[in-house]
């Protein structure tokens, strides 16, 4: 069983209700824990740390991208600071970051593996492999602009040049995503977690986009959204509602 959340942005309490929540069980967070238009750096940074002081399984977003020491300047995001601060944290953790996992016959990536970037691949565990060889030959050394991964790709729709994103920038519900394979990504905000099921019959996949402010999480094992905010919490629309407020 896995639990997985995404898109952070510096929502102490989201983490913290969020690691609270069954912690005997695995939680992933699929990225996307830096920069916010509200949060501050060290509301950010606090955040990060509570994700991995607790041993949560951390993905890559594309707003950890542009921190890397070897970042390309096109992978600047809405909300980048660059700040020295946020750039000294994803660098000091950066080996604990996957580009992707498979969970529960569920492919986890940040954004979503589309249809031509997964073709190639007859298992999510094929796909899987290749994006975390891709990422990681990224992360430990110097690529050039014109040697990167369609993984890195930014589509048109994201304001790149590609015709269709890579796993950072594809858009659940927006771009083609492999069919063939169960996903849960995170990226595209929404107000509520978003279910999509694709295919018909015995070949129906569910694609799960869980970028929300909502304190709701994907459970891996019983396929279902699940509520974690916190007892206290719940009955407090005022406060709940502060909460939830988008990072």
């Amino acid at each position: 069983m896995s639990l997985i959340i995404s898109d952070l942005h510096g929502n102490y309490a989201k983490c913290k209700a969020f690691i609270e929540y069954l912690p005997e069980e695995e939680h992933i967070i699929l990225g996307d824990f830096m920069d916010s238009f509200s949060a501050s750096d060290a509301d950010i940074i606090a955040t990060f740390k509570l994700a991995v002081a607790n041993e949560c399984v951390l993905l890559c977003g594309n707003h950890e991208l542009p921190y890397l020491s070897n970042a390309h300047g096109y992978f600047r995001c809405s909300g980048n600071r660059y700040s020295p601060e946020l750039f000294h944290v994803v660098n000091m953790y950066k080996g604990l970051l996957h580009g992707s996992l498979v969970r529960d016959d569920y492919l986890l990536t940040h954004g979503g593996l589309s249809k031509k970037h997964g073709k190639a691949f007859k298992t999510m565990e094929d796909a899987s492999d290749w994006i975390n060889s891709e990422f990681d030959w990224y992360i430990n050394q110097p690529v050039a602009p014109e040697s990167l991964a369609s993984i890195f790709d930014i589509g048109s729709l994201r304001g790149g040049y590609q015709d269709v994103s890579g796993i950072f920038w594809c858009s659940i519900g927006h771009e083609k995503m492999d069919i063939r394979f169960n996903q849960v990504v995170g990226h595209t905000a929404r107000p509520d977690p978003l279910e999509l099921f694709e295919g018909k019959g015995k070949n129906k996949m569910k694609h799960v986009g869980i970028d929300s402010p909502k304190f709701i999480c994907y459970n891996t094992a019983t396929h279902e959204l699940e509520d974690f905010m916190l007892e206290e919490y719940r009955h407090d629309e005022q406060l709940r509602s502060k909460l939830e407020r988008q990072f």
